[in-house]
């Protein structure tokens, strides 16, 4: 990784993934370290769209069309629809702190200081799910708005009463249901069951071979013990579009794991020999452990290992649009060869240690741990070292938030 990650003049689709790139920094068990998440948001996508790290609850795909309909009845001029938004996103906080929530509440700390709203957080979701028909960036979408306003009222003046809501202009699904009274007076997360209906169907309808949709269609709430998404598959009521993703999903992130565990490895022996806090032979002794239960899984699903095509695997990450660098796509190609001939003999596997070392210098240079005594002080004891999800754990709050709402909880 680069030292300096530089705010050039990008998409806003392109600036908030940077800016869940920088989230995911926080979260030890999801960092990037070795340059494989093009491949990992790739497979997400397949399985949970619309959907990112950084998403709470499912209300607010609700909440956010609410907030921009009232201002665009209100005709809030386009110099006044950033700081107006802001303004109710910040009333709707206070509101949901009356309602007595706090969990998934986003900004409940910072209230007015609040960097980073809702509306960013959840704006390419909403597209992905046709709550949004508006195609474009937000900041596309406040520019435009007064002529929006005009293509409004030019069709009411052209149109029958009865026919204006079918041929306006439109930026928010028709068929949105109404808020609740009082929205900024006191409010939940918790869905309504036309809401919860409404939000099922858009997600069902918007990818229908997901894992989300597959959920959605079953509507049993999932328990949080269920730690890996594939966990929840049953073969036997999933298309076969949908067991395919799932089946490389799960190959990937059993595959990727042990490349991660041999990182963390090294960097525990690397600390251990310089007596630095991180290290110690407790620390290499957990991740030599933590390998050896890698190989054996890896051993005992050697049938699925072994069999898994790697061409398909490489077609389905480009369908989800996951343009691979020619150096991650032959590291990883190195790895799987590695892994699958003697998952048993990475530990002590020469080549395999120089992959890993080559790759962390080849993306961070530099700042590279494995070569930098300075940057190895600085590593916590555990980074990337957690097995790859899928945004799990959101897509799981997602589904149980709309199948308690259907089922009235």
């Amino acid at each position: 990784m680069a030292s300096v990650i530089g705010w050039l003049d990008q998409s806003e689709e392109h600036q908030r993934k940077m800016r869940e790139i920088i989230d995911l920094f926080s979260e030890s068990d999801a960092r990037d370290e070795m340059g494989i998440g093009v491949v990992r948001d790739a497979l997400s996508d397949l399985l949970f769209p619309g959907l990112s790290t950084i998403q709470t609850r499912a209300r607010y795909f609700l909440f956010i069309p609410w907030i921009y309909l009232d201002l665009e009845r209100r005709r809030t001029p386009s110099a006044k629809m950033a700081e107006n938004a802001r303004h109710r996103q910040t009333k709707l906080i206070y509101a949901l702190e009356a309602g007595n929530e706090e969990r998934g509440v986003i900004g409940i700390n910072a209230k007015e200081k609040l960097k980073r709203l809702p509306d960013s957080v959840y704006w390419a979701g909403l597209g992905a799910f046709g709550v949004r028909r508006y195609r474009g960036e937000m900041s596309d979408y406040y520019r435009g708005i007064e002529r929006f306003y005009r293509q409004a009222t030019d069709a009411a003046g052209h149109e029958s009463e009865e026919l204006i809501s079918g041929h306006r202009p439109h930026n928010w699904d028709l068929d949105l249901p109404d808020p609740p009274d009082g929205l900024f007076s006191g409010t939940t997360l918790n869905l309504r069951p036309a809401e919860s209906e409404y939000l099922r169907q858009q997600m069902i309808t918007a990818e229908p071979d997901t894992l989300l949709a597959y959920l959605l269609r079953r509507a049993n709430v999932v328990s949080d013990d269920v730690v890996h998404p594939w966990d929840t598959l049953d073969p036997t009521s999933a298309s076969n579009v949908l067991i395919e993703r799932v089946e490389y999903a799960r190959w990937f992130s059993e595959m990727i794991s042990g490349a991660a565990l041999l990182y963390n490895l090294l960097l525990a022996e690397g600390a251990t020999r310089r007596n630095l806090q991180s290290g110690g032979a407790d620390s290499v002794e957990n991740y030599r452990v933590k390998l050896d239960d890698w190989a054996a899984l890896i051993t005992a699903r050697a049938t699925a290992i072994e069999g898994a095509d790697r061409s398909r695997f490489w077609q389905l990450v480009h369908l989800a649009d996951g343009r691979v660098p020619e150096s991650t796509r032959v590291f990883l190609d190195r790895w799987f060869d590695m892994a699958i001939a003697a998952p048993e003999s990475i530990i002590e596997s020469k080549d395999a240690r120089e992959l890993i070392i080559e790759r962390e210098y080849r993306l961070k240079r530099g700042l590279a741990r494995l070569q930098n005594p300075r940057q190895l002080e600085l590593w916590g004891g555990s980074s990337g070292a957690g097995r790859l999800t899928y945004r799990w754990g959101t897509g799981r709050t997602m589904v149980n938030d709309i199948v308690n709402g259907l089922n009235g909880a």
